[in-house]
């Protein structure tokens, strides 16, 4: 398989994937459903969104493919969302306010509970890292490869 898989005839990535789950990235590639049914119940994207989502399965296989390891789910997704331009910080500031944030040792295990607000904490605090601690990325994912983590 190459980098790059389009399923023309799915309106699912895969059987095990919800419909509105439109591509996964891993060390494998990229697996996106079929454009045409992009439209179809929750999954209605503008040209900018379908940027968006390539960019952020991308990141996926290229720090899966840096990484070798297993990598924490918010990390992981953080990183892609950050990547992607897909924050969400107005569920970040709502949550903080309503004393709903989730704490961030717990996001791995409480990702289903509210994963829109999941996504946006993890993509703020891979924001924060990026924005006040210089190459920290890169020794995260250093860390990842060698184990250390």
């Amino acid at each position: 398989m190459g980098c790059l898989q389009l399923n023309e005839r799915a309106n699912k990535v895969d059987s095990l994937s919800p419909t509105e789950v439109v591509g996964f990235g891993n060390s494998e590639g990229i697996k996106l459903q079929s454009q045409s049914s992009w439209g179809i119940g929750k999954n209605t994207h503008t040209p900018d969104q379908v940027c968006q989502i390539l960019t952020h399965e991308f990141t996926h296989y290229v720090e899966f493919s840096l990484a070798k390891n297993e990598i924490p789910l918010w990390f992981n997704e953080g990183v892609a969302v950050y990547t992607a331009m897909q924050n969400k910080e107005y569920l970040v500031r709502d949550a903080h306010k309503s004393g709903k944030l989730i704490l961030l040792e717990k996001l791995d295990k409480k990702w289903y509970d509210n994963p829109d607000l999941a996504y946006a904490e993890a993509g703020s605090f891979v924001k924060f890292l990026v924005s006040n601690y210089k190459g920290s990325l890169s020794e995260v994912f250093q860390g990842l490869k060698s184990g250390k983590f």
